[in-house]
């Protein structure tokens, strides 16, 4: 899978159109699926939410997978209060 690092502090409405492009570019190039690297991110408000899942549709459709990784852990508790945890692999 091809990893893609995001290297935004913050995934909110600034910066969504930007990153989710870059992220479906590299995810149409990608032959088995994305690993998305969050190490850089501290925060993710509900448009970075709709991020992860847009990108996680697509990559279902096209039968790939997607993962999140480095993920800290306001953002992982987020994951699990909204329970997408439970749509896509956390690591």
């Amino acid at each position: 899978m091809d990893t893609f690092y995001i290297e935004h502090s913050e995934l909110n409405f600034r910066n969504n159109q930007k990153i989710l492009t870059d992220l479906l570019d590299t995810l149409n190039k990608s032959t088995q699926g994305l690993l998305i690297d969050l190490e850089s991110v501290d925060y993710v408000d509900s448009i970075g939410i709709s991020i992860f899942v847009s990108v996680y549709e697509v990559a279902n459709a096209q039968k790939k997978k997607m993962e999140l990784l480095n993920a800290n852990d306001k953002v992982q508790k987020l994951l699990h209060i909204t329970k997408l945890n439970t749509l896509f692999n956390i690591k």
